[in-house]
């Protein structure tokens, strides 16, 4: 991901699913970012299945979910104004273990 010089260097992030149908917000406190880019999977490897990203009130069934499949990537693009705190996004999964991790650029301070 490339990183404007004002902005901060990516940085990793992690969120996992412990136990099915509990929806694990992205980030634990408010984390403002400019960009993010997440992977589905788990360690190095990928999910063994999908993973529903949303609001607080996220699962399979929900009408605000977004449904990922194993080594699919979930992106919050850069742009002009934009700023995603990633404590308002939630992920829930069918298996326990299933999440998702990768970087963000957080907002420049």
């Amino acid at each position: 991901m490339p990183v404007h010089p004002h902005l901060q260097t990516p940085v990793q992030l992690s969120a996992v699913v412990a136990v099915p149908g509990t929806a694990v917000p992205i980030a634990a406190a408010a984390l403002y970012v400019r960009s993010a880019e997440f992977y589905a999977g788990r360690d190095a490897a990928a999910n063994v299945g999908n993973i529903f990203v949303g609001d607080a009130t996220v699962d399979q069934a929900a009408v605000k979910t977004m449904e990922v499949a194993p080594g699919a990537t979930v992106e919050f693009p850069a742009g002009p104004g934009i700023m995603y705190d990633l404590h308002e996004y939630y992920i829930d999964a069918l298996n326990a273990g299933d999440g998702l991790r990768g970087t963000y650029v957080a907002r420049a301070v």
